[in-house]
């Protein structure tokens, strides 16, 4: 892949993810010419004095003027008045790389202004910013997701390169079905880890939040490798999944027993759906799981 040009670079949002973008195309050898705010939502000058100090923070406008790559890091919600108001003043000229964060709604967004005649590009980090220095070195080697016109796909994927990162191009066509797939193991998680911090509390065990945490990076470092997760539980069979319920319901009490049989539900259909169970052996553990819930409900 050919190296790019280097690049006089604007940054519209002075959030964690606009300053770190920021700084890795800084580090590829671009020039950020300037930083702006926008609404000033997430607005950190602490971060831009520290990720890219001789970048004055002047208006978007401004930052758009000179720039050949615009990177407009806002929120997805506040993408589309940003897009107007530079449309409006004219802050896109023919033939600028907007290089934009608007997973959600930004990709069909930008394909409306194409008649700008600029060249719109959209990158999703995966990788979470806590907004201290070392996010710069978490977003190395993490995965970003790449969306844009076919044409464009060569451009997104070597300024992803270039910033250190990995990425991994979404069609404009599949970008709602990979967004609702990441936000449902968002909320997945989210509701998994607050279950078991509820199961765990009282009983001694120190640092949950440490547990939990090593607990699910075991399995990302399996999933990364290609690796099934032992057995455990559900994958043992019904005898066992009784066997479990029975004890668990003595300590967990309804609520902690309804979340655990939700998780088991869902493992049993992950491991089915990947081979892992047959489908024999689903529709026991089901039914033991199906008869845990109706004599709880029936006490």
């Amino acid at each position: 892949m050919d190296r790019p040009a280097r690049l006089a670079v604007g940054v519209v949002g002075m959030g964690r993810v606009g300053m770190v973008l920021g700084r890795a195309l800084d580090q590829a050898g671009h020039t950020v010419g300037f930083v702006a705010p926008w609404q000033e939502d997430g607005c950190d000058e602490g971060l831009a004095g520290q990720w890219v100090p001789d970048a004055p923070v002047v208006d978007p406008v401004t930052a758009a003027a000179s720039a050949d790559l615009l990177l407009l890091a806002v929120p997805d919600e506040r993408l589309p008045a940003l897009v107007e108001y530079l449309v409006i003043n004219g802050g896109f000229r023919p033939g600028k790389i907007v290089l934009h964060t608007g997973f959600t709604a930004g990709v069909s967004l930008m394909e409306q202004v194409v008649s700008e005649q600029i060249l719109p590009v959209c990158v999703e980090p995966l990788v979470t910013f806590v907004g201290n220095s070392a996010d710069v070195e978490r977003f190395r080697g993490s995965p970003v997701l790449v969306s844009c016109l076919p044409e464009l796909r060569p451009v997104g994927e070597a300024l992803v390169i270039e910033m250190g990162a990995e990425p991994s191009f979404v069609a404009p066509d599949e970008v709602v079905r990979v967004r609702a797939a990441l936000s449902y193991v968002e909320a997945s998680l989210d509701a998994v880890v607050s279950g078991a911090k509820e199961m765990l509390s009282g009983t001694g065990v120190d640092a949950v939040p440490h547990v939990l945490g090593v607990v699910l990076a075991g399995r990302a470092d399996a999933m990364r490798r290609g690796e099934q997760p032992a057995a455990r539980g559900a994958l043992h069979g019904a005898e066992v999944v009784s066997a479990d319920l029975r004890e668990l319901g003595v300590v967990l009490g309804p609520v902690g027993q309804e979340v655990h049989v939700a998780a088991m539900r869902a493992l049993v259909a992950s491991a089915v759906f990947e081979g892992r169970l047959p489908a024999a052996g689903m529709a026991e553990i089901l039914d033991v799981l199906h008869r845990s819930r109706s004599e709880g409900a029936s006490e």
